[in-house]
């Protein structure tokens, strides 16, 4: 492939990289930053359910004060970490934390059954939140930046991971590996976002006017 080309896909990929300052998923995420450092103030104890400290690392919050919740086995220096589903925090007790955040990870948790468990334990454990979630009507799907991708069907889904290089994968991948790719997220509808934290405000982020993101807080 041209240079001239390489160098033109490569510009195009930034524009939705997190890793990349002027991309539009860390200008986003530098905007919420705000309202997560107001939340944050006078907060002792606070919970990231699937947190990891790259997040973190944009705010100026004590790090002994940040638990980080992830079901996998994971060490990160200076932060406490708990090992749990975010499903499931049984070993936590009603109210523990001052607040909990969840940002860009309830839309990987499963079911519409799996997601209400997730909202539930955070409602139970956190006398506060903040859960941030892509918007079900955002244009481009962020996971696989295809436009409307979240609204085609599941097999049709597949299929196109399987069969069509994509802007997100550029190749195609065996159909098992694009069945678990497609299951690996679902988008939550407005309404049920809505349901799912009836005690918080809901923000909803638009880019050009069109939805983009979704946050719940209860302050």
């Amino acid at each position: 492939m041209e240079a001239g080309k390489l160098t033109a896909i490569a510009s195009t990929q930034n524009l939705v990289r997190l890793n990349c300052p002027w991309s539009i998923p860390s200008r986003f995420r530098r905007k919420r930053m705000k309202t997560l450092l107001e939340l944050c103030e006078g907060k002792q104890k606070i919970l990231d359910v699937g947190g990891t400290p790259e997040f973190w690392s944009l705010l100026p919050v004590p790090m002994n004060r940040i638990t980080l919740l992830n079901p996998e086995e994971r060490y990160y220096m200076n932060y406490r970490v708990m090992k749990a589903d975010g499903r499931d925090m049984a070993i936590l007790r009603d109210g523990e934390y001052d607040l909990v955040v969840s940002h860009s990870t309830i839309e990987h948790v499963g079911t519409p059954k799996d997601q209400k468990r997730m909202a539930d334990e955070i409602r139970r454990v956190g006398r506060t939140y903040y859960v941030q979630s892509p918007h079900y009507d955002i244009l481009v799907e962020p996971h696989f930046w295809i436009p409307l991708f979240q609204l085609m069907p599941r097999s049709m889904r597949i299929w196109i991971l399987a069969n069509v290089p994509t802007f997100a994968y550029q190749h195609r991948v065996p159909i098992e590996t694009a069945t678990a790719f497609v299951d690996s997220v679902r988008l939550i509808p407005p309404w049920e976002f809505t349901d799912l934290f009836p005690d918080a405000e809901i923000v909803t982020e638009r880019f050009c006017g069109l939805p983009y993101s979704q946050i719940a807080i209860k302050r």
